[in-house]
């Protein structure tokens, strides 16, 4: 028996990758399963045409939901001692801001290499749920933006053989 760095993993969609010029929620993701999630966000592309100025911005954000009978009972916005982050969050942020990066115009036009933004999510005992959000700050131009999800750490590991040939 040997141990892999696959089956550990969940991989899912938190966003279907798409041309985004208006507030969107991405998918919701269940994480009883699992003791660990990373977001990876990924925007390219903008109206190059679009004269943005600096307040013209997507907010890339997350959201955690409360358990019901019904799926989700209430959503809100991750406080930054929940973010995994280099830049927001950390064990000393309590605000409920959820924000972990932002996409420019200047960062995600076609001439510019955007390169992806990942924050990881430390779950609570009160919320099952999370999810993606992408707000937006003005009038931002429209770009393609899209997000998956990689869970982690499950509570219940797979018991896993090699195949032998």
């Amino acid at each position: 028996m040997g141990r892999d760095i696959y089956s550990n993993f969940g991989w899912l969609v938190a966003l279907p990758s798409g041309v985004r010029s208006a507030a969107v929620a991405g998918e919701t993701i269940d994480v009883q399963a699992f003791d660990a999630i990373t977001f990876i966000v990924n925007g390219t592309s903008c109206d190059s045409a679009a004269a943005n100025s600096a307040a013209d911005c997507f907010k890339l954000t997350l959201q955690h939901g409360l358990a019901s009978a019904a799926g989700v009972s209430a959503w809100s916005v991750v406080p930054g001692s929940q973010l995994i982050h280099s830049v927001y969050g950390g064990y000393t942020s309590t605000g409920e801001t959820g924000l972990f990066a932002y996409g420019f115009q200047s960062t995600m036009n076609s001439g510019a290499t955007m390169r992806p933004q990942v924050v990881g999510y430390k779950k609570d005992v009160l919320h099952r749920y999370v999810r993606f959000y992408l707000s937006i700050s003005g009038n931002p131009s429209t770009c393609w933006i899209g997000a998956e999800a990689v869970t982690g750490y499950p509570n219940h590991w797979p018991v896993n053989e090699s195949v032998e040939g």
